[in-house]
This record gives C-alpha cells, sequence and structure tokens, in this order.
C-alpha cells in the first residue's frame, strides 16, 4: 500500500477555536439545518419502524422498510458526489428538503384517509431515501467549506453532538406523539420541519471555494471525474481506511438499531413511548460524548477514536442483544452511545480532512456508497431476525461486525494509530 496522504493542518488547542467556529455565522446556519433535519430524522426512523411493525407484524418486513429507504445511498452516491463538486451545494440542499417535505405530507395524508399500505409505504420510503441520500455529503461537504482543517474535529464534534441530542428528542417525541396522537401526526410534524429547513436553507452562502464555476472544471466529464476521485482514494490509505470501517459498520451493526423497536415491543414488552425513550437514552450517551470529542480530542487522535469506538459500540450491540430486561438494554444503549458518537463524528471528519478541496464532493460520495452498505445490513438482519429470532440476528451480524473490524485493523494499520 502507498503511504498515507493527508492535509491536516497543525491542531489548535486554543479554547478560543470553539468561539470561532460558533462565531462563523454561516457554520451556524448549517449546523441549525442539521439539527432540525437530524431530530426529524430519528423522531422518522422511530414512527417507521412502529408503525410498519404493527401492520404488517413481520420483523423482516420491518428491516425492508429500512432497506427501501437507505439503499439510494449505495445506487447514487457517486453521481450526488460529482454533482455536489460541480454545483452550488446550497441549491441541493434546498431541493432536498423541499421534496422531503413534500414526501412526508403525502404519507400523513394517504395515513389520514387510510390509503396507505407496505407497498406505498415502501414507494414512498425510497423516495425519501433519494433525499437523504444528498443531505449526507452535501452539508457535510459545506461545513469542511467553511470550517478550517485544524478545527474541522471540533466543528464536526459540535454537528455530531447536535445531532446526538437530537436523538435524544426525535425518538422520544416520535414515541409520545405514536402513543397519545398517532402517525399522522408525527409525519406532520415530520413535513412542516422540512419545510421550515427548506427555508432556511436560501440563507446560506457557501459557494463550494468557487470551485464549481470553474469552466475548465466544468468541461470534465462524469468518467474523468470517478477516475480522478478513484485514483484519489487509492493513493490515501487513511481514506481508504475509513471508508472500509464505515462499510463494515453500516453493514453488520447499524442495521440493529432498525430492530429496537421489535426488541423492544417483542422481548422487553414496552410501549411505544418506552420503545422511544429507548432510542433517546443512546443518543443521551452520545451527547455526552460528543462535547468530550469536541473539547478534548485533538487531530493526531481521529483515526484512534473512529476505529476503538466503532469496536466499543459492536460490543455493546452484542450485549444488547442478550438482555431481556427493559432497563438493562436502556444502560447498554447508553453506554453504546459514546462508541457511536466517536464513529459519526470521525468518518466525517477524516474524510474531509484528508482529502482536498477540490474533490471533497467526491470523497464525501465515496463515503456515502459506504454508508449505502446500510441497506443491505437492513435485508440482512431482517431475514437474519425472521430466521432465528430477532435477538439471535442482532447477535450474528455483531460478530460479523468485530470480525470485519479486526481485519481492517490489520490490513490498514493506520486507521489504529496516531496520525503523525
Amino acid at each position: 500500500m502507498n503511504n498515507t496522504q493527508h492535509i491536516f493542518d497543525k491542531d489548535d488547542g486554543n479554547p478560543t477555536s470553539f468561539a470561532t467556529i460558533i462565531s462563523n455565522k454561516q457554520f451556524r446556519l448549517l449546523w441549525l439545518i442539521g439539527g432540525f433535519a437530524s431530530c426529524m430524522r430519528w423522531l422518522d426512523m422511530l414512527i417507521l419502524g412502529v408503525y410498519t411493525f404493527e401492520i404488517t407484524n413481520s420483523a423482516l418486513l420491518v428491516g425492508l422498510i429500512f432497506f427501501y429507504r437507505q439503499i439510494p445511498r449505495l445506487i447514487f452516491g457517486t453521481f450526488i458526489g460529482i454533482i455536489s463538486d460541480r454545483f452550488n451545494r446550497k441549491y441541493i440542499l434546498f431541493l432536498t428538503f423541499a421534496v422531503l417535505w413534500i414526501i412526508y405530507a403525502i404519507i400523513a395524508y394517504l395515513i389520514h384517509i387510510e390509503k396507505i399500505n407496505y407497498t406505498v409505504l415502501a414507494i414512498t420510503m425510497f423516495m425519501a431515501g433519494i433525499c437523504w441520500a444528498h443531505e449526507f455529503p452535501v452539508r457535510r461537504a459545506m461545513i469542511g467549506d467553511v470550517i478550517p482543517n485544524n478545527i474541522a474535529g471540533k466543528a464536526f464534534g459540535i454537528d455530531i453532538g447536535t445531532s446526538a441530542f437530537t436523538r435524544i428528542i426525535g425518538p422520544a417525541l416520535g414515541g409520545a406523539i405514536l402513543s397519545f396522537l398517532g402517525p399522522v401526526s408525527g409525519y406532520l410534524t415530520v413535513a412542516i420541519s422540512f419545510l421550515i429547513v427548506s427555508i432556511l436553507c436560501l440563507g446560506v452562502k457557501v459557494s463550494n471555494q468557487n470551485i464549481y464555476k470553474a469552466d475548465n472544471y466544468k468541461k470534465m466529464g462524469f468518467i474523468h471525474d470517478t477516475k480522478e476521485a478513484i485514483r484519489y482514494i487509492k493513493n490515501n490509505n487513511l481514506l481508504q481506511g475509513t471508508i472500509m470501517v464505515t462499510f463494515a459498520m453500516n453493514l453488520f451493526a447499524f442495521p440493529y438499531f432498525n430492530m429496537v423497536p421489535v426488541v423492544g415491543k417483542e422481548i422487553l414488552q414496552a410501549n411505544p413511548f418506552q420503545v422511544g425513550l429507548m432510542g433517546a437514552i443512546e443518543g443521551m450517551g452520545a451527547l455526552i460524548g460528543a462535547s468530550v470529542i469536541a473539547t478534548k480530542v485533538n487531530y493526531s487522535n481521529y483515526a484512534r477514536v473512529y476505529f476503538f469506538g466503532s469496536l466499543f459500540l459492536t460490543l455493546c450491540i452484542f450485549l444488547f442483544a442478550n438482555s431481556s430486561i427493559y432497563f438493562l438494554s436502556m444502560a447498554i444503549l447508553f453506554i453504546a452511545g459514546f462508541g457511536m458518537v466517536s464513529f459519526a463524528t470521525m468518518q466525517t471528519t477524516l474524510t474531509i480532512v484528508s482529502s482536498n478541496p477540490e474533490i471533497r464532493g467526491r470523497t464525501m460520495g465515496a463515503l456515502s456508497i459506504a454508508i449505502g452498505a446500510g441497506p443491505l445490513g437492513s435485508l440482512l438482519i431482517g431475514v437474519l431476525a425472521s430466521q432465528f429470532g430477532t435477538q439471535n440476528g442482532i447477535m450474528i451480524i455483531s460478530a460479523l461486525c468485530f470480525t470485519s473490524m479486526l481485519i481492517i485493523g490489520y490490513f490498514w494499520p493506520v486507521i489504529r494509530k496516531k496520525v503523525e
């Protein structure tokens, strides 16, 4: 393998770096947009899992519905990355949320008039998944455009910390709405929130550092852009390791979250509100972990936090699969939040700071493709849960993830070492 190439700047350990980030108006706006979107994403996932299980009573179909929602990342990741490098990300982000609010308003209406069924729900979730596939690489690349590399870890720590906080609010709010008002009110809440977010997007002033305006760049074709991205990743060991860990975690680890509503209702005998709290408690642990990352972790430890945090999360998932006590499960999910936020913060940070500005959209697109392994994982956990039981299915995927991580750590040692 070639030596790792990266563009880390000297780390800024000065406490004023936090103030510098927060004082950046464009970051604050992107941060707010991300907070709204993240809260609604977690609320949607909770409602989708519970509602799908209620109308189908099938763990396999619950897994499949998340497959349909996540597969667009795998299908369109490369294309989205190229679009993100070529056109104004502000308008891509606006269109993403403008379409999302229409989709969720339609879902709410169809449930209200009792015209919804599993097929219709799957189609609308696939369409929503196309939009969600744009949000991740586009908004995160925009943050990279407005924040210097030397404080990017802190900036993404703040952003992911907010996501962790919304992981407390979103599932708890979703569970409460389901319990007291029903799914129509839940999806109306999502739709109205995305309408507000789409309007906020129009206030962002980020221009991809004017890269998309270059005439010679626009003349380059799709194939050229793709080959350039492949060459860049091939010569960057740290980027390769980051993408491989992301692939393994999304294929074998994160699909467990799709089964939390099933475990809650089948094994733990929890009501929808209690199931919502199960999702929220992991977010509480993640919020605490994010505050540590945002204030204490410097760039030389980014890779180690990413790798070992992911391993820790895998172990927590295995323990969760073996629990049949509600409060024990809650405790395990809480500590799992520390691993989850280590992964979530550093996968983006490592990709951004180890990529040159002119190629960030495409490297984020490659990362998005790796995240696109999630739907395959959703399909896998659905099949395993239906064949061997939900808890056994989760144990199997966590064991596969742990094994995969050890293999990745062996072949890409840079991902588990300090970056000098």
